[in-house]
């Protein structure tokens, strides 16, 4: 298989762009990481997802955001006896009813770099994966870590790869001034990421049951034999 890295994806961008050897190294890997942040923005890849525990102590209901974070997907909590969803709620609402007193939360928002849970977490026996006070599960997606060695990989799916050497030529034709190329080279990229599935489609082929028809012994084919074997057809 093809050696995906940000060495390779450097020197595939610079010969496919007409053999430029007068970017520097750099300019080249700068935008090869900046392909793969857009990548990842406009395909939810599974690889980008993360998880995050923290605790919140009595009293407390504020919690910062990790760096990477792009969007929230679910965060849980756990009590003595099972785990529970938080949903997401309007920050009108939050601050019309108050924080206090504590309790079990129920909501949270994101405002800024943090996550403000209402109400203000009370605490719990169950502290599982976390050091003290109501254990947390933060699910969220990420923007990938930055490839700084030419022999690191990117952050995504092993068959979206191409689409980081895709975008960096627009980026790299763009660098040049080369305006027709890049829109050409857009398009390319554009293409290539409307054949794949994100995230979500894999979820929901995974869910998928396989199905098998039965034979229907009522359909026949015209003129064929009176056997059994002979007339049956199997519904699609």
């Amino acid at each position: 298989m093809p050696d995906w890295t940000l060495g390779t994806i450097g020197s595939q961008a610079t010969k496919r762009i007409g053999f430029r050897d007068d970017i520097s190294l750099s300019d080249v890997s700068f935008w090869v990481n900046q392909a793969q942040v857009d990548f990842v923005r406009d395909v939810p890849d599974l690889l980008s997802e993360k998880t995050h525990w923290f605790s919140l102590s009595s009293g407390d209901s504020v919690v910062a955001l990790p760096t990477s974070w792009v969007e929230t997907i679910v965060i849980s909590h756990q009590t003595t006896s099972s785990t529970k969803t938080n949903r997401q709620i309007a920050p009108e609402v939050a601050d019309s009813l108050g924080y206090y007193p504590v309790g079990e939360p129920a909501g949270y928002f994101i405002y800024n770099k943090d996550i403000q849970f209402w109400p203000s977490a009370n605490s719990s026996e169950n502290t599982t994966a976390a050091s003290s006070g109501r254990s947390y599960l933060h699910r969220y997606k990420s923007y990938p870590a930055d490839m700084v060695e030419l022999t690191d990989e990117p952050e995504v799916a092993y068959e979206h790869r191409k689409a980081i050497l895709y975008k960096t030529e627009v980026f790299l034709h763009e660098l040049l001034g080369n305006l027709e190329e890049a829109a050409i080279s857009e398009v390319r990229y554009a293409n290539f990421v409307s054949s794949l599935k994100d995230s979500i489609a894999r979820r929901q082929v995974a869910k998928t049951r396989f199905a098998v028809s039965l034979p229907d012994w009522k359909k026949k084919t015209a003129g064929v034999g009176t056997n059994r074997s002979d007339s049956v057809w199997l519904r699609t």
